[in-house]
């Protein structure tokens, strides 16, 4: 036999209680009423009812606590909810949406859109609510089971907000692993924790504890076949154990199957691989954990990813892929700031492609642009592993050579010169199309260590000058 649609009103007016059980019964509901909040969730739990109409402000329990408890509680949180209030304000609507109310209505609204509501959501309502308990839950029980919801709430927030601000502060892909999988590790009770970003058919995994001992080589051969096992595809695999704690270095961890959550990044695969714990685990608990943790670690993970990106883009020329101005200054600074610690030279180089502009009047921007890639090329060609070089703007290019002293580096910018005036190594568009260059060199034991940066760069540029006034394609130290 079908059990009559029962609702429940609650509300601490009994003029708007008696108001609402009339136009309710004419439709043919059975009214329950509650004089507050608290003893709307004892007759909640206690009887059941079809669908809840709550004011908002009440003693006890206010309409939105009232609703989050029923829709926490395995008991009732099925019920439909309906808020029936006099606030109209767009705060007040948020939060009732966001404490799970099905319905959010002003009771200026009118009986047919009340009754509208109440009849869609009886309609659209889930399975039946389990049956009646055999006596009102005390009060004390309901304060004590909406303290829990809210210190659980707490944690759930709290656990989320450091996620969040661990992996958001965090200067690298690897600082933002490391940082979450200490909370993982800490909060799951799970001493042994992976990730992995598999990306352009390349796996990087991140480990907190070493699960093989120091033999990395052969933890990266167990978390492949991990991984490929669980239908990930990747070409290479790179392993990165970002902390080892003493203790967890045992071989026969290796053998220990891990488990594994997919982490939901954009443009990648992400993997979070844990290892069984030594302690028991609440699996309702966990999941739960879980659930709320694992969308916000991977915003985390790739805001640092988009960083990371972003930073690269920022160290390279687009153009001629060689550093950009701003990375190749801020390496100056740091290469002056060495040498001067240590005792060693600092010497640079700027070179600039003669007649420039001619080339792009005469052939055009896009073979202009040509030039400027296979002169980056030649020079880059032409130093040491330990040099860099980086497009200073426009169609100056500035070298910086360590550890290198004032002839040492005349000779190098002379080889380069040669290089690019043989014309060998550029080419060209057109056969009688000559690409030249000029270069001014420099040392750091030439200036004063006080502003070093500017002083270094404007002597650099002086010699530059110097190179072209007297006839370009030279070197002038």
């Amino acid at each position: 036999m079908t059990r009559p649609a029962h609702l429940l009103v609650v509300d601490d007016s009994t003029v708007t209680r008696t108001v609402l059980r009339r136009r309710l019964e004419r439709a043919g509901y059975i009214i329950l009423e509650a004089c507050d909040g608290e003893e709307g969730a004892r007759l909640a739990l206690q009887d059941r009812p079809s669908l809840v109409i709550t004011d908002v402000e009440m003693p006890a329990l206010d309409g939105f606590q009232l609703t989050r408890f029923l829709k926490a509680e395995p008991e009732t949180s099925s019920i439909p909810v309906v808020i029936l209030t006099t606030h109209e304000e767009g705060t007040s609507r948020y939060w009732g949406r966001h404490t799970g109310a099905d319905a959010y209505i002003t009771k200026d609204a009118g009986d047919d859109v009340l009754l509208e509501v109440v009849r869609r959501l009886l309609a659209n309502a889930g399975p039946a609510a389990k049956s009646p308990s055999a006596g009102p839950a005390p009060s004390q029980d309901i304060v004590a089971r909406v303290v829990r919801q809210l210190d659980d709430r707490l944690l759930q927030v709290t656990i989320i907000n450091d996620v969040l601000e661990a992996g958001l502060s965090a200067a690298s892909v690897k600082d933002a692993a490391d940082r979450l999988l200490a909370h993982f590790s800490e909060l799951l009770d799970t001493p042994r924790v992976a990730v992995a970003i598999i990306e352009d058919e390349a796996a990087t995994v991140f480990v907190r504890r070493d699960v093989a001992g120091d033999n990395t080589d052969g933890l990266g051969t167990f978390l492949s076949s991990q991984l490929g096992r669980s239908g990930y595809l990747f070409a290479s695999l790179e392993v990165t154990v970002i902390a080892s704690v003493g203790g967890c270095s045992d071989e026969s961890a290796a053998n220990l199957e891990p488990e594994l959550f997919h982490l939901p990044l954009r443009d990648a695969a992400g993997v979070l691989l844990l290892w069984p714990s030594s302690r028991p685990r609440r699996a309702d608990a966990f999941s739960k954990l879980l659930g709320d943790t694992l969308p916000h670690a991977a915003v985390a993970l790739d805001n640092a990813r988009l960083a990371d990106r972003l930073r690269r883009l920022s160290a390279v020329d687009d153009l001629t892929r060689v550093a950009s101005r701003r990375a190749i200054l801020s390496r100056l600074a740091e290469e002056l700031e060495r040498a001067q610690r240590y005792g060693t030279k600092l010497s640079i180089i700027l070179c600039d492609i003669d007649h420039f502009k001619r080339i792009n009047d005469t052939y055009g921007h896009l073979v202009g642009d040509e030039v400027l890639r296979q002169v980056a090329q030649v020079l880059l060609s032409g130093c040491r592993s330990a040099d860099l070089v980086g497009r200073y703007g426009g169609e100056e290019f500035l070298l910086l050579l360590p550890h290198t002293a004032l002839e040492r580096a005349v000779s190098t910018a002379r080889r380069l010169q040669e290089k690019l005036a043989c014309g060998d190594m550029i080419e060209a568009a057109d056969p009688d199309l000559i690409v030249t260059a000029s270069f001014g060199v420099a040392c750091d034991e030439e200036v004063e260590t006080t502003r070093a940066v500017d002083a270094l760069l404007s002597l650099a540029d002086e010699r530059l000058y110097e190179a072209k006034g007297a006839g370009r394609n030279r070197v002038m130290p």
